[in-house]
């Protein structure tokens, strides 16, 4: 395989701002979260989807998205923290760190509204094209070879209702063969 393809997550359900976490880069996902994200990742499952690599902004609650992702599509490589993740994050500097590594089955984990502008850039010249990602929403970008900017082909881009569900009857079908 000669190109790349580069998965693109938002964040699960996260905690509100409160005392318990008063600082926006400590709010972790919440216990519905993190049961919704696991059911997303199993959708992922369904679609035959193995990143040889899952890097996620630092912040906590998209490290525990990972997090999640990560044991439930039982991805080999260690999970990774990339500073060009976190918001306001450097999209130049997040291709280079792209084009640097072997792996050409990525996962990125990032927040609204830069994985949106991220995306939009990807598969356009502009920021235009405008992909809301909800919460734990995932989307497939094709590249014939390294990621670079309005290179990339959009293949899909799922909500995590859809990948719940799709997860649901994966999931079913799996255990009826058993």
């Amino acid at each position: 395989m000669r190109g790349h393809l580069l998965y693109l997550m938002r964040h699960g359900i996260a905690e509100p701002l409160s005392s318990t976490s008063p600082e926006d880069c400590q709010r972790p996902l919440t216990f519905r979260g993190k049961e919704r994200t696991k059911e997303v990742a199993i959708g992922l499952q369904t679609l035959r989807v193995h990143p040889q690599r899952i890097a996620s902004s630092p912040l906590v609650r998209c490290m525990e998205t990972a997090q999640v992702v990560h044991s439930t599509l039982e991805v080999e490589a260690p999970l990774v923290q990339c500073e060009h993740l976190a918001p306001a994050g450097d999209l130049g500097r997040l291709l280079l760190w792209l084009a640097e590594g072997e792996e050409r089955v990525t996962l990125l984990v990032g927040h609204s509204p830069d994985i949106s502008r991220f995306a939009s850039l990807l598969v356009s010249p502009s920021e235009e094209v405008g992909l809301p990602f909800k919460r734990a929403g995932v989307c497939r970008i094709d590249f014939p070879d390294a990621p670079a900017l309005g290179e990339g082909t959009l293949c899909w881009f799922l909500p995590p209702r859809l990948l719940r569900r799709l997860g649901e009857k994966g999931g079913s079908s799996e255990r009826g063969k058993r």
